[in-house]
């Protein structure tokens, strides 16, 4: 799903895209619907089902809207790195073009690791589901490891990849809730980020929103000083949560930031409990699961897995919309 500026890519009449893929060898055609209004253009959500471990992907996007090919081969199929947000999340890629294996960054990751393989570091969460069949989800936060240590149950063997610095959000004046580890919540009129080291060449920085598209706040960030952000004014939308891509010139990405930001209010009940109200509404509304269930991108945490099949994700939708209406409304 891709939102644009309708000034920046001309589609005359044309009412649909057609992307071309690689998936391991099979190769597909994506045909994306194409919709527009005075402002921008949105081209449907499309999505594939992964059936078994991905060893290599290709996408070529459309030549109406930059024509770019992404690449990625993942050498081996003992783990994968997700950087989290919400409900998804996006693949880390452990291997640069030439096959050497990328550091982890210190942050909070999941990783889908083999059923032979064990992690020698305590993991905080631990999914009873498995992904093809011999995966298991694992949630772990690297911020105080400098490497992650895999072992082979069955030779004994051990794999060590170092963990360094990455970019991180200057948090002072950010708040915490249950998700803040992954998306903190920004109500100032600015925020920070700081480099882990410097880059003379720059770097391109990116910020989407799913409902209001994608935007270019910077596009030579070299990292000797921090980059500020004004906020609302660099963001695609007025409030919401918010995916921040820094990216090489050549255009690959090499890491993702989420946050969330609401506009400080002036309410009469406590101000750190409506921010967390509205930023949990945000997150309850836009996720993608029933909602007549939940997943745990909305609702369901390690700690509330005994009442999972209780949580429903309309029920609480519709309380928060209530509450915040009333209360916005004093």
């Amino acid at each position: 799903k891709q939102i644009l500026s309708i000034d920046t890519v001309d589609i005359s009449s044309q009412n649909e895209f057609e992307y071309r893929l690689k998936i391991n060898s099979e190769k597909k055609r994506i045909i994306a619907k194409v919709s527009k209004n005075e402002k921008t253009i949105e081209i449907e959500d499309k999505r594939i089902e992964l059936k078994e471990p991905l060893h290599a992907f290709e996408v070529n996007f459309p030549e109406e809207i930059s024509g770019k090919t992404y690449k990625y081969k993942h050498k081996d199929n003992m783990f994968y790195i997700f950087l989290p947000s919400g409900n998804s999340g996006k693949i880390y890629y452990l291997y640069d073009e030439t096959g050497t294996v990328n550091p982890l960054p210190k942050r909070n990751v999941w990783i889908l690791l083999y059923e032979d393989f064990e992690l020698l570091i305590e993991p905080d969460i631990i999914e009873e589901r498995w992904i093809w069949e011999n995966y298991q989800p694992l949630n772990i936060n690297l911020k105080e490891s400098n490497e992650l240590i895999i072992k082979n149950r069955k030779t004994g063997t051990e794999k060590r990849i170092s963990c360094e610095p990455t970019f991180i959000f200057d948090t002072n004046n950010a708040i915490y809730d249950d998700f803040g580890e992954i998306s903190p919540i920004f109500t100032e009129n600015s925020l920070k980020i700081n480099a882990p080291n410097k880059n003379s060449s720059g770097w391109a920085v990116w910020i989407q929103n799913k409902r209001a598209g994608s935007k270019l706040v910077k596009n030579d960030w070299t990292g000797d000083e921090p980059l500020v952000l004004n906020l609302p004014d660099d963001l695609p939308c007025e409030w919401g949560e918010f995916q921040i891509d820094i990216c090489e010139q050549k255009g690959e990405p090499i890491t993702t930031l989420f946050f969330r930001y609401v506009p400080s209010l002036r309410l009469q009940y406590n101000k750190e409990l409506i921010l967390v109200l509205k930023s949990s509404l945000e997150r309850v509304k836009n996720c993608t699961c029933g909602k007549e269930t939940s997943c745990y991108g909305c609702l369901r945490n390690y700690q509330n897995q005994f009442c999972h099949e209780l949580l429903r994700r309309d029920v609480v939708l519709d309380f928060l919309e209530n509450n915040l209406r009333e209360e916005e409304s004093v």
